[in-house]
């Protein structure tokens, strides 16, 4: 555990942009999304987001040791999107294509929103020239492209049902 808490340590390690992925919302969402996806029920699917983000954010503060820094804030966020992206991740599961669009679009649209906040708050020059908020606009773009790929191909065909 202490390792991979020195990995995000960047006095130690000097790596800022390993801090700066796991600070992607998108992909916290994402985490409550696939939990979603791959639940059979919708109402476990529900539970799985509520679970799946609220856990995140308790195991990426408390072995941290930022317990002093814990924000109510993020565990109410992980309370609130966590059911919401396990929904929608229990749609794409039935060949509904507008949930996975909307989780590439959280890729897209939140380092776009952050960028012009700091604008905004004078805090940045230009945000929009770090590596990794491209990076994480291009993981968007990708999951948006391949949900219009899967659109084209057609619905997923479904398995004969087993007789008994």
């Amino acid at each position: 555990m202490r390792e991979l808490a020195a990995l995000a340590d960047p006095n130690r390690t000097g790596q800022y942009w390993i801090l700066e992925v796991v600070n992607w919302a998108a992909l916290w969402c994402a985490v409550g999304f696939v939990s979603g996806f791959l639940a059979k029920a919708r109402l476990m699917a529900v539970l799985g987001g509520l679970v799946a983000e609220t856990l995140m954010v308790l195991g990426f503060y408390l072995p941290l040791g930022h317990v002093q820094r814990f924000h109510v804030l993020w565990l109410a966020a992980a309370i609130v999107s966590g059911p919401v992206m396990g929904w929608l991740g229990s749609l794409a599961r039935q060949d509904r294509l507008l949930p996975i669009r909307v989780l590439g679009a959280l890729f897209v649209l939140e380092p776009l929103a952050w960028s012009l906040l700091f604008l905004l708050l004078g805090r940045a020059a230009n945000p929009l020239s770090d590596v990794t908020t491209w990076s994480e606009i291009a993981i968007g773009l990708i999951i948006i492209c391949l949900a219009q790929f899967r659109a084209r191909s057609g619905p997923t065909p479904r398995p004969p049902a087993r007789s008994r």
